[in-house]
């Protein structure tokens, strides 16, 4: 595991933030929640670089703002790849419901994930000439605010590609796939 130290101005200290490293070998693999830290981490000092970036800018040191102008870009390519190995992490962790249930769960995917999970599983199961699919959005208690915001998103995706579907309860679709034998 690399160990980063990132400075704090505000609190004049170092914060220790665990990185995972190609190189990391510790007997427990990285888990969902590792790459969404991850993301977050790479979020923050996204964040941060831009606020610099502005700062230096408006007193006129181009370099300087250009420079943490291209780190909080790095940083953006970061988070995009953190996102994407979670995400990836989950649906492996699923595969097993996935292949012997004909279920897919979305749980804990962000909305363009589980868009583009949806639109790939969608595609695979039509080829194994299944005739329905079972897609689990929740109801979006864990949510901001308690309101669903992947559910909403899974049905337009449904409706725009004109699949019909049936709710078998809240947050759990019954899709009925095209060409399907």
């Amino acid at each position: 595991m690399v160990h980063l130290f990132f400075p704090r101005p505000q609190l004049d200290a170092y914060i220790y933030h665990p990185v995972v490293s190609k190189d990391y070998q510790d007997g427990a693999a990285p888990e969902y929640e590792d790459y969404r830290g991850e993301a977050t981490l790479h979020h923050r000092l996204r964040h941060e670089c831009f606020q610099k970036a502005q700062e230096a800018h408006r007193r006129g040191l181009k370099q300087v703002a250009a420079f943490y102008s291209q780190q909080g870009h790095q940083h953006t390519q970061r988070i995009k790849e953190a996102n994407m190995r979670a995400s990836e992490h989950i649906l492996a962790e699923r595969r097993e419901l996935l292949d012997e249930h004909n279920t897919l769960d979305l749980h804990g995917l962000h909305i363009d994930e589980a868009l583009v999970a949806l639109e790939r599983i969608i595609t695979q199961k039509i080829s194994e000439r299944r005739k329905h699919l079972i897609v689990i959005t929740g109801r979006g208690a864990h949510s901001r605010g308690g309101v669903a915001r992947l559910r909403p998103a899974v049905l337009q995706y449904l409706k725009k590609q004109q699949y019909s579907y049936s709710e078998e309860q809240t947050g759990v679709l019954k899709v009925s796939l095209k060409n399907a034998a």
